[in-house]
């Protein structure tokens, strides 16, 4: 008897391991997991457009692998192109291409959530550019706290973040109003402060690793109890 085939889940992420890890360890035995590093030299505005640029490339060579669905953790590069960062490289590779951005309005939408805090890595630029991103898509970000002080676009400050530091910045927010929470940064593996964080909050926390995991798992029909958000949407 042959062994079933299991789908591929593509992965497109940045230098960081830490987002890699995160889906190997929060996704079902039933899929394989092949990934395709896109660096980033500077974590600005230009730079994010530069990586962008590179995604066909990216996409073609993960394409070696017979994807089922391609998943692309920027955020930012989401938020600056929406799905005219996707919609070509679906054309190109002939299966779905997953953005966290996109993919966050279609779940705070179907949680009824349209006003959310977003609590993100990147600076005042790209804070801005999510707010319009988001503000167009109704969704009102009524807070936005920026996780690392100071950020200057350096590559080691997203591939290097104090987890303690992260969860003291959360602490201090102020949660009234918020309908939900979005953690946007692939290189905190924010499902394993869960615990901590619901003591801060009784709303939904979606994390944007977690969004394009649940995403792909509906894409190609397997179970996305395993994951930390299948919670909020069990009986949606």
């Amino acid at each position: 008897m042959k062994d079933k085939i299991k789908p591929v889940i593509g992965l497109i992420t940045h230098s960081s391991f830490v987002t890699e890890k995160e889906f190997h360890e929060c996704l079902p035995n039933d899929v394989h997991i092949v990934t395709t590093r896109l660096a980033i030299k500077n974590v600005t505005y230009d730079g994010v457009q530069e990586m962008i640029s590179r995604l066909p490339e990216a996409v073609e060579t993960i394409m070696v692998s017979n994807p089922s669905v391609i998943t692309i953790t920027s955020m930012s590069g989401s938020c600056i192109k929406g799905e005219r960062m996707t919609n070509p490289l679906e054309q190109q590779s002939g299966v779905p291409v997953l953005s966290p951005a996109v993919e966050a309005i279609k779940l705070l939408k179907k949680l009824g959530c349209r006003e959310i805090i977003m609590v993100c890595l990147l600076g005042t630029e790209f804070g801005l550019l999510e707010r319009y991103f988001f503000g167009k898509n109704d969704i009102n970000i009524i807070k936005i706290v920026n996780i690392v002080d100071n950020f200057e676009g350096r590559t080691n400050q997203v591939d290097m973040i104090d987890t303690e530091a992260v969860l003291e910045k959360i602490s201090q927010i102020d949660f009234s109003g918020a309908q939900a929470v979005i953690l946007d940064s692939p290189a905190v593996q924010f499902f394993k402060l869960t615990e901590k964080l619901e003591q801060m909050t009784d709303v939904p926390i979606l994390p944007s690793n977690q969004i394009l995991m649940y995403a792909a798992l509906k894409r190609i029909g397997i179970s996305t109890e395993e994951l930390y958000i299948h919670k909020f949407f069990a009986e949606k």
